[in-house]
């Protein structure tokens, strides 16, 4: 038998650093972004719109800043089954393992489909065809 010696690491953590708001969510399909610009907007909306995920209709979408931090149990979901995030990171939920982005990861009873920043798919045509892919995948729509 061995015996290990545990070593009590303390860490400060600003006070705003975690933010006290939750996300709430009825719709099957939550999309959450990193706050973006009015045309990147819209090029989101076309790229929801091309497996049929309408805001307001199917889908919610919801605004984090980039170093904004949400603990998983912060996410009010009641009938949400999915979960797309564009340019946030896992550990922004503080989440671990998560790090391929088109990649569909299940945690929870919840498809997690973690996605690059907006503006990467209005330039790359490699990484667009990736997440049409994912999502076509994920929405399995042919």
């Amino acid at each position: 038998m061995r015996n290990y010696k545990s070593t009590h690491i303390q860490y400060q953590i600003p006070k705003d650093y975690l933010n006290k708001a939750n996300i709430v969510s009825t719709m099957p399909t939550l999309v959450i972004i990193a706050e973006q610009s009015p045309e990147q907007n819209l090029f989101l909306h076309k790229i929801l719109a091309s497996v049929q995920l309408v805001d307001q209709q199917n889908t919610s979408i919801e605004i984090l800043k980039k170093d904004q931090v949400l603990n998983f149990n912060q996410l009010k979901l009641k009938s949400t089954q999915e979960i797309i995030l564009f340019g946030i990171e896992p550990n922004q939920f503080m989440l671990n393992g998560f790090e391929l982005k088109h990649h569909i990861y299940e945690f929870e009873g919840l498809k997690w489909l973690f996605c690059y920043e907006i503006q990467t798919y209005q330039t790359d045509e490699t990484k667009k065809r990736q997440l049409w892919n994912a999502l076509k995948t994920l929405k399995q729509v042919k």
